[in-house]
């Protein structure tokens, strides 16, 4: 078995930022050669989430609706009472999405739907830097 890695930074403006990284994802399976595997992406935030879906209008504008009607900014969460951060919230929504999401590559391509995309979410009131993980298993050393 063989693990390739990659590790790159992605700087976000946080506020419910969607970045969609599905092209660097790409270009590290074409990279690496491998034919046959899984890669797993990993964002290391705990303020962050990744999710698979059409990159399409109104998809963003929904999803931060829904989290803006569920998971409010202007309400008092314990945490901003113990940190004063004022980004309880972001926790909150971020929980709510996965850290990491494993994709197949078939044919040394990535298995998503000609329409899908790996989106980043940024939930955070400010803006910082996120630190992605790239993972390749696969059983040949190409």
């Amino acid at each position: 078995m063989t693990v390739k890695n990659e590790k790159f930074a992605i700087s976000t403006k946080g506020f419910d930022d969607v970045i969609d990284i599905t092209q660097k994802i790409k270009e590290f399976v074409s990279f690496s050669n491998v034919k046959e595997g899984i890669i797993n992406i990993f964002v290391a935030s705990s303020v962050s989430g990744l999710i698979i879906t059409e990159q399409e209008p109104g998809i963003s504008e929904d999803i931060n609706k829904l989290l803006s009607f569920m998971i409010p900014v202007n309400k008092l969460y314990e945490h901003d009472s113990r940190w004063h951060e004022g980004n309880g919230f972001a926790y909150i929504r971020a929980s709510f999405f996965q850290k990491n999401i494993s994709i197949p590559i078939t044919n040394g391509a990535l298995g998503l739907d000609k329409y899908q995309s790996v989106l980043l979410l940024d939930f955070d009131n400010k803006a910082s830097v996120k630190n992605i993980t790239l993972s390749i298993v696969c059983n040949q050393d190409k």
